[in-house]
């Protein structure tokens, strides 16, 4: 067994040798070679502590101070203390740029002096503004809520005038305390709600006085903008009080650019008609006849013209109606006295016919002929020509004219005289035509 244990080893040694005969030599690779960076060195700063302030804490302390002064000042302005109290300002307002000068200069001593000097006198400039702005806003809310009393007001913003009324009590009360500023904030609500209830009503007074008129089509764009206003102020009211009274502002503007539009289409209309009278009494000569009433009328014409050209055209719609009536006045009454002096002239025309025939016939009776001497003929020609004047005079042949014919009386002679000169002349030419016949019979 043994030897059979070591054949089989030996016969395994030479197998494995055999084996390891027959394969290449095994090169062995050499390790990569690794590069190991090696990190910086990083050297530390050194660093150089500067020399401590010893008033740092000091300049903090004057910077906020400063900073509190320079916001009392602002405020100062806001509240219009350099004009309302110019020489207390002008005094805080030295102090505090002394301080702020002395400040960047370094100079705390006097900087901190000045800046603590200013401090009190500006927070005494704001406490008297707002006491004055009070006292201001106040007298505005009185003279406002006295115009409110108005009948109109009460009637068209009842509800606005109610909150009025109670913001202004409890302005009031906040007098007694210290807080100025929630004061005046009420004064100035009190003085916007009174004022918004005037111009409320105002804006409802006039789109109802446009609707009277029928005035809203003279400019509708307007009437229409001005609608929308007042229903966005009632969406604003009251509590964005500021927007909701420039929204009713603006509403008032446009309803009277409504109404003045209006009245500028009425004046020219009532012009035309004052015109078209002015001319007919022109025409008639008014100016002579009747000189008062044409003058009278003649100056409310001139107020009118100038009344519209201003602009004021309401004002001139009515002088130019007053101006139609009095010229129609006017042509009435001079038309009424050229027909009395027309009607005088015939009447004097018909008594100087009648004259001449009852001269005829009182020469049939003295039984004057047709042979009547030249000389006597020739002087009774040259008596006939008063058919040319007003009143024919009387000859001595004529006795019974004085008795027949009745005289002229101062009326008649003075309608005769206002006659125009075309009638005179067109009555003169009748007349002379009328007794051309009588003469020739003479001859």
């Amino acid at each position: 067994m043994k030897i059979r244990k070591h054949l089989l080893l030996i016969c395994s040694g030479i197998i494995f040798l055999a084996s390891c005969a027959s394969k290449p030599p095994v090169v062995e690779e050499e390790p990569p070679v690794v590069v190991v960076e090696e990190p910086p060195v990083v050297e530390t700063p050194v660093v150089v502590e500067p020399e401590k302030d010893p008033d740092a804490e000091r300049k903090v302390e004057l910077a906020a101070l400063h900073e509190e002064v320079l916001k009392l000042r602002v405020k100062a302005v806001e509240l219009n203390a350099n004009t309302s109290f110019a020489a207390r300002y002008d005094e805080a307002d030295a102090e505090y740029v002394q301080g702020k000068t002395a400040l960047d200069a370094g100079e705390l001593d006097t900087a901190q002096s000045a800046l603590e000097k200013a401090g009190p006198l500006f927070r005494q400039l704001i406490r008297d503004s707002y006491l004055a702005a009070i006292q201001n806003e106040k007298n505005l809310a009185g003279r406002y809520k006295q115009d409110a009393q108005a009948q109109s007001v009460q009637d068209n913003s009842f509800e606005i005038l109610l909150l009025a009324a109670d913001t202004e009590v409890a302005a009031t009360e906040a007098e007694a305390g210290e807080d100025t500023e929630a004061t005046l904030a009420l004064w100035i609500k009190t003085r916007m709600l009174y004022d918004g209830a005037i111009k409320h009503s105002r804006a409802i007074a006039t789109r109802a006085r446009i609707q009277q008129l029928d005035y809203s089509q003279a400019d509708s764009g307007n009437f229409a903008l001005a609608d929308q206003k007042l229903e966005l102020a009632y969406t604003l009211w009251p509590d964005e009080l500021e927007p909701a009274l420039d929204a009713i502002e603006e509403a008032l503007l446009r309803y009277n650019l409504v109404l003045a539009k209006g009245w500028e289409l009425l004046a020219g209309s009532r012009r035309a008609g004052a015109e078209t009278n002015k001319l007919k009494a022109d025409q008639i000569k008014a100016s002579v006849a009747v000189a008062d009433q044409y003058s009278a009328a003649k100056a409310v014409w001139d107020s009118a013209i100038s009344s519209a050209g201003k602009g004021e055209n309401e004002y001139a719609a009515a002088l130019f109606e007053q101006a139609e009536e009095l010229f129609e006045e006017a042509y009435l009454a001079a038309a009424q006295k050229r027909a009395a002096a027309e009607a005088a002239m015939a009447a004097a025309l018909e008594r100087q016919n009648r004259s001449r025939s009852v001269a005829q016939d009182a020469d049939e009776i003295l039984g004057l002929s047709d042979e009547t001497a030249p000389e006597e003929m020739e002087t009774e020609n040259e008596a006939e020509p008063v058919v040319e004047s007003e009143a024919a005079p009387m000859t001595e042949t004529e006795p019974a004219v004085e008795t027949d014919a009745a005289p002229i009386t101062d009326t008649e002679t003075e309608a005769e005289t206002e006659l125009q000169p075309e009638t005179e002349a067109t009555a003169q030419t009748e007349n002379s035509e009328e007794l051309q016949p009588a003469t020739e019979q003479g001859e």
